[in-house]
């Protein structure tokens, strides 16, 4: 359910005085706490809070299991309640926290690489604007090199992003080690940031506080918005298995015909294309006939050497 999240605990002058005693270092020393799946990232002070101490944590390392339910967040408040009492005294408090960012998981375990890949491929033509997301192709390494995503896809907003990718061919690009539980997993992730947590603080009243994200509601709420919303899930199929089961549907024959062409269309160009051409009624209505058959509008090309109907992983995301 949870992957990993970033927060501020706000504490007072003489937490800052025990953590320089403890380490014999100043505040702003780039030696700071590093435990397994917690550490801090930065201790500030500032008008609005006074001093902070920014974590960042890995809810799967710290509490060991991979399987995040809503039933652990009072283990993991204890957990990371100790470590800040041990570099910050026993007066400091986890609970006085403030979130900044937390991302909700999903995987799905597809065991054929090449069908994990073609998996994300067929999810990276979708159309490049929905549900107030843009899709990004690109990023710029380290060296300021603009390089094209290939393992994943990747819509976002200011404060929003869903990402869908593969997640052994991230450990393995940044030579990590792969754990078990990463194994030919499709990683389906949604990163929701501070400018989001602060506007749902301010117009609709949610205190930036684990309390009230760590819920499965809220897992349910940012996977159906930011990936189902964007990401169709309905199966894929080949462009001629696709089409039969449009011709043994029970459409009108004007139906099937339209929904063929726009198969055809999006085949050629994408949905964009699709889109552009037909009025917003209509490209929702044909949408709609699309995810009532259970079939995807982007196919499975011929050359591709996979099976010719392959469930989609995001079914699974809400069960």
């Amino acid at each position: 359910m949870l992957h990993t999240f970033d927060l501020f605990v706000k504490i007072k002058t003489h937490n800052v005085l025990h953590f320089q005693n403890k380490h014999g270092v100043d505040f702003d020393s780039l030696v700071l706490p590093n435990e397994k799946g917690i550490k801090v990232t930065k201790i500030f002070n500032n008008e609005t809070h006074g001093w902070c101490v920014s974590l960042h944590i890995e809810a799967i390392k710290l509490l060991g299991k991979h399987i995040i339910e809503e039933s652990d967040l009072t283990d993991l408040k204890r957990r990371s309640n100790m470590f800040v009492q041990k570099h910050f005294g026993l007066n400091a408090d986890f609970n006085n926290h403030v979130l900044q960012r937390i991302d909700y998981r999903y995987d799905a375990v597809i065991p054929d690489s090449i069908e994990r890949q073609l998996v994300i491929d067929l999810f990276n033509k979708v159309e490049s604007k929905r549900n107030r997301q843009i899709k990004k192709t690109h990023y710029t390494d380290d060296n300021g090199i603009r390089r094209a995503f290939k393992t994943s896809c990747y819509h976002s907003s200011k404060g929003v992003s869903g990402i869908i990718y593969d997640k052994e061919a991230d450990r393995k690009s940044a030579n990590a080690e792969i754990e078990s539980y990463e194994e030919n997993v499709l990683r389906i992730e949604v990163s929701v940031r501070k400018p989001h947590l602060y506007g749902r603080e301010r117009n609709h009243e949610i205190p930036r506080h684990l309390d009230f994200y760590f819920k499965k509601e809220m897992h349910r709420h940012y996977m159906q918005q930011y990936i189902l919303d964007v990401f169709p899930a309905s199966d894929f199929y080949t462009l001629a298995q696709a089409e039969k089961v449009i011709s043994a549907s029970s459409l009108k024959s004007t139906e099937k015909r339209v929904l063929k062409s726009m198969l055809d269309n999006i085949t050629n160009g994408s949905i964009d294309t699709v889109k552009r051409r037909k009025s917003a009624a209509t490209f929702k209505k044909y949408m709609h006939l699309f995810k009532t058959l259970d079939v995807h509008p982007i196919v499975i090309q011929k050359h591709k050497k996979v099976r010719k109907h392959i469930e989609n992983p995001l079914k699974s995301i809400l069960l």
